[in-house]
């Protein structure tokens, strides 16, 4: 995973983290980890199977965001926008996506 969801989301407590507790491991541990984890964003506790999907998700989903928020201004750019004014459209547009459906991902009416 990249160091990414570490130093930058830190910085504005919006990592996506997950974490898989051992054997050997007791609740006292899991409680630990998961409030370090937390710390920085939201942890999720998941089966040692499920760390590649895990990883790809979030370790390699800001890139993806990253790729699409280029690809909106671009348009935007070639519509006729600033540079500037289209990253800030683009990038604003997925911030608020992603606390629009953020409620619904709890409702039966999710995506």
């Amino acid at each position: 995973m990249t160091l990414l969801p570490c130093v930058r989301r830190s910085l504005i407590g919006e990592a996506a983290s997950t974490y898989v507790m051992g054997t050997h491991a007791k609740q006292e541990d899991q409680e630990k980890v998961d409030a370090l984890m937390s710390s920085v964003g939201m942890a999720v506790k998941i089966d040692e199977w499920q760390m590649d999907a895990a990883t790809g998700l979030a370790g390699s989903g800001p890139a993806y965001v990253f790729q699409m928020l280029e690809a909106m201004s671009d348009g935007a750019v070639a519509a006729g926008l600033t540079r500037d004014k289209a990253q800030a459209l683009a990038a604003q547009t997925l911030i608020g996506a992603a606390r629009m459906v953020r409620p619904l991902l709890n409702s039966q009416s999710a995506c």
